[in-house]
């Protein structure tokens, strides 16, 4: 659950970044706003994964137990995510093309930063023996439930706030319809619904942390409280 939310506005990102990009006016077509958003997915894919991955070493490498891992990851998840909510909703009210990309871009970052965390909280929740099926069981609910129909949710959103912004067929080629920057309010609308749901990402993730017998698991018996992942 706590990541359904998370993969759904990735997705949702990364299937519409382009039409936000230009349905705003950012940017004149779709190749530039295709390219500035491929490069900053990709500069913040590269910068937040392994400084997620570093400082999550950093505060729980060594000799910590499960659940100071457990916390450890929980509190960069929490974190990371309230920051890329406040980014996200920040640059979705931008009136110049550098103060969006920038908010975007620093969204972006805090939200490939917990991506090693996530899948290590799932890990350290469950048995040794377990691991494996949680990891699984993970990552199918999160597909079925989350960037699967995220897309369709977000798309069918936007045909309704902003039924001018799709593509149209111009001397054979697929581009964006120039009645789009008449509905610049509604696409904008639509952005923001569709960062919105990230706020339900940094619940399910915080609440572990403030109320810590909700959501962890009771160390002890059939679990191993001094091994964990290196």
């Amino acid at each position: 659950g706590m990541s359904i939310s998370y993969c759904a506005v990735l997705a949702g990102i990364s299937t519409f970044g382009p039409i936000f990009f230009q349905g705003l006016q950012f940017f004149p077509d779709e190749k530039s706003a295709s390219l500035h958003f491929s490069a900053i997915v990709a500069l913040a894919g590269v910068v937040g994964t392994p400084v997620g991955g570093y400082i999550s070493d950093r505060l729980a490498g060594g000799k910590a137990s499960r659940e100071q891992v457990l916390t450890t990851c929980l509190r960069i998840m929490s974190f990371s995510s309230v920051f890329g909510v406040i980014f996200s909703i920040c640059s979705a009210y931008c009136t110049t093309r550098n103060s969006f990309l920038f908010c975007m871009g620093t969204a972006i970052m805090f939200l490939f930063l917990p991506t090693g965390c996530c899948t290590m909280a799932v890990m350290e929740s469950v048995p040794t023996k377990m691991r494996a099926s949680a990891v699984a069981l993970n990552i199918l609910i999160m597909h079925v439930l989350g960037d699967v129909p995220s897309p369709i949710a977000i798309g069918s959103l936007k045909d309704y706030l902003a039924p001018n912004c799709n593509t149209k067929r111009v001397d054979g080629y697929e581009v964006l319809n120039p009645l789009c920057v008449e509905d610049g309010e509604g696409l904008r609308l639509t952005l923001v619904l569709c960062l919105s749901g990230l706020v339900f990402t940094v619940i399910f993730w915080t609440i572990p942390l403030v109320f810590p017998w909700c959501g962890r698991p009771a160390y002890g018996r059939g679990m191993e409280t001094g091994e964990h992942l290196a």
